[in-house]
């Protein structure tokens, strides 16, 4: 995101810094390298193993935020690929929100890890039924990753979303294999046909190229 210096240095919005490369020394900040091929977004090999750049979330999201596209103005565009998924641009009331990337099960259950405006990371699922009263939490993990449970932001319109914060972020920087997502007694695998680590670094590149930070 650094400005060549024969140009003039763009300001980005006032909020705040939430990329790893900033919040801790030493931290070497880079991009994915990605391309653009017949087939979408595809990930340069060779460069793959250096280290990242990525978004954290907050602690909590904001109410709404990950509404339910019904509660809002809603289009989705497409923006390539990563592993076996889509990344898309979500627009919502008119105006950029998130990037996302979508994966399916064999049942075709659609799992949403995304990347919003204002640099928080999300997961979302198939709306889940619990009992009455019972708050809903909903935990991922991999093989050998150990479980990340968190309450969720929300249970409507079709799908169940929670944030995903800073150590979660973190530990799913790491993981291998499937993908699995537990949500009260619903237990779903999906097959990324990559690491999540390349998920959020091209979501968040995607979100960054949408509002002009790179």
């Amino acid at each position: 995101m650094a400005a060549r210096l024969h140009t003039p240095i763009r300001i980005a919005p006032a909020i705040p810094s939430t990329s790893l490369s900033r919040r801790l020394p030493g931290w070497p900040r880079r991009r994915l390298a990605l391309r653009k091929t017949p087939g979408g977004i595809a990930q340069d090999a060779a460069r793959s193993g250096k280290a990242l750049a990525y978004g954290v979330a907050a602690l909590a999201l904001a109410a709404g935020v990950w509404a339910p596209p019904a509660q809002a103005q809603y289009r989705q565009e497409p923006a390539g690929r990563i592993g076996s998924g889509d990344v898309i641009r979500i627009f919502e009331n008119g105006r950029f929100h998130r990037c996302s990337a979508a994966f399916f099960d064999s049942n075709r259950n659609m799992l949403r890890i995304a990347f919003t405006a204002q640099r928080e990371y999300g997961l979302s699922i198939p709306q889940v039924v619990v009992q009455r009263g019972q708050p809903l939490r909903i935990s991922v993990n991999s093989t050998g990753s150990g479980n990340h449970v968190a309450n969720a932001q929300g249970n409507q319109g079709g799908r169940a979303w929670r944030a995903l914060d800073l150590q979660t972020v973190e530990r799913m920087m790491d993981f291998r294999g499937p993908l699995m997502v537990q949500a009260a007694s619903t237990r779903y695998h999906w097959n990324l046909g990559t690491s999540v680590r390349n998920v959020l670094v091209a979501i968040e590149n995607c979100t960054n190229r949408a509002v002009g930070w790179r």
